[in-house]
């Protein structure tokens, strides 16, 4: 009874412990529903994988012309059930759907329904998380793992930005992890051929192992600003060790599996991104004059040939013309004066002067009469808003290093726009950056001339 429960306990644990992305097919078939039975009717297994294989095929060979990860990854897990399907089926390959038991003709149901939506995904718009695993749960249903059969159900971690020392695939499929008294599995990784130097295979759960790809192995196929798209081949070598003679003896028995599946490698590159900078334009214009005025008098009625009379001056002062003005500072750009009462003549005029940094203006005059006003007249700039203009430059984006963005000094708001090499839609202000982000701001900088922002993309998480 304990083992009943421990196989149960592994087997549910494959779906509790490790939930899986969208994948491909299976958002498709659940979007867009599946095939009817009427539709397949007096088709055999035998046809509809040769449909399926050849509808991978034509997904490929449009994904070579395209760039399209997203019918790379359709491609492979529409082979990979085809794969299943043949295996699960293998004695009864021309035996018409009708005419198979109810369970087999659900798998022919749910591979007919992943060929169908499969001819449609050419204009879907995709992220890097959508290209991350192949799925073949969603398209089957949960398949029972035996021994005699190998079941491949998921295969994570198709999808790889660079930069990591180490990437990883999940594979989860019958026995293909831990070993046991009566079985053991050697999984390996090939590349035109060629297995993969330094490979090492992590065993997990019965079900589940990992394959660990030192990066330097397959650091010449990544491209520089590019996806590359890389032919792999899983090969699967599984032993069981099968009971003879009433248990007295076994023998082994060995069967080798392999499958044909696409790598997507992308660059530590992660795209233009626009920078709008919505800035102000500052200047000084002019505004209302300051006017001050001034009352006085020093009139001699006899005797008046020692007398020169008094001076007096009014003055106007502001902040004035600075090396560096804010918002608001004004400064005196000329003066002069009228006179507004009294007697005309008489007064002398001394002058009206403006100081060098424009701060001040003054008005003098010698009083020799009866009571005079004078007025001293400023004219006034303001140091203002003249516009707001936008300023728009387009940068490198990466993921494991910053870039430098200059803006105007007065810039009020930063907009960013683009799309980044994993699909991702980049459309917010700088200020509104968060934790879900897929730009960050690393930090700000207030230079003499102009500002910086420095900015990194944010490397989407590949499990």
């Amino acid at each position: 009874m304990k083992k009943v429960i421990l196989v149960a306990y592994l087997v549910l644990s494959l779906f509790c412990i490790h939930p899986a992305q969208a994948d491909v097919l299976g958002s498709a078939i659940a979007t867009g529903g599946t095939v009817a039975a009427t539709a397949i009717a007096g088709k055999t297994a035998q046809k509809l994988i040769e449909t399926a294989r050849s509808e991978a095929n034509g997904l490929l060979a449009e994904a070579e012309n395209t760039g399209n990860v997203l019918l790379v990854r359709a491609a492979d897990e529409l082979n990979l059930t085809a794969e299943n399907v043949a295996r699960l089926l293998a004695k009864q390959m021309d035996v018409a759907f009708e005419e198979l038991d109810e369970d087999k003709r659900d798998l022919l149901l749910g591979l007919a329904s992943a060929t169908k939506v499969a001819n449609d995904l050419g204009d879907k718009a995709y992220t890097f998380k959508d290209t991350l695993a192949l799925d073949v749960r969603s398209i089957l249903g949960t398949i029972p793992f035996v021994k005699d059969k190998l079941v491949l159900q998921r295969i994570s971690g198709m999808s790889i930005i660079h930069g990591k020392p180490i990437y990883k695939l999940t594979i989860i499929g019958s026995y293909v992890g831990l070993p046991g008294e009566d079985h053991h599995t050697e999984l390996g990784l090939s590349i035109n051929g060629e297995e993969i130097k330094g490979l090492r295979v992590d065993p997990k759960e019965i079900h589940l192992a990992e394959i660990l790809i030192p990066s330097e192995e397959i650091e010449p196929l990544f491209n520089s600003k590019s996806l590359a798209i890389v032919p792999v081949e899983l090969t699967i070598k599984q032993t069981f060790k099968e009971r003879l003679w009433g248990f007295l003896w076994n023998r082994d028995k060995e069967k080798e599996y392999s499958a044909k599946l696409n790598l997507t490698l992308y660059p530590g590159y992660a795209g233009k991104l626009e920078s709008i900078a919505r800035y102000q334009v500052l200047g000084w214009k002019r505004v209302e004059d300051i006017e001050r005025t001034m009352t006085h008098e020093d009139h001699c009625s006899n005797d008046c040939r020692g007398h020169h009379g008094t001076t007096h001056e009014v003055a106007v002062g502001v902040r004035g013309n600075t090396s560096h003005p804010n918002i608001g500072d004004k400064c005196i750009v000329g003066a002069s004066y009228r006179q507004d009462s009294g007697t005309v003549g008489y007064s002398v005029f001394e002058g009206v002067r403006v100081s060098s940094d424009k701060s001040r203006a003054t008005l003098r005059m010698r009083f020799r009469t009866r009571s005079q006003t004078f007025t001293l007249i400023t004219n006034i700039e303001e140091y203002s808003v003249l516009s707001e203009k936008e300023l728009s430059s387009e940068v490198d984006l990466y993921f494991d290093k910053t870039t430098e963005i200059k803006v105007p000094l007065e810039t009020k708001s930063i907009f960013f726009k683009g799309k980044l090499i994993t699909g991702d839609s980049v459309d917010m202000l700088a200020s509104e950056v968060d934790a879900d982000s897929k730009v960050r701001v690393v930090r700000r900088l207030t230079n003499t001339e102009d500002k910086s922002v420095i900015v990194k993309a944010v490397r989407p998480p590949d499990v």
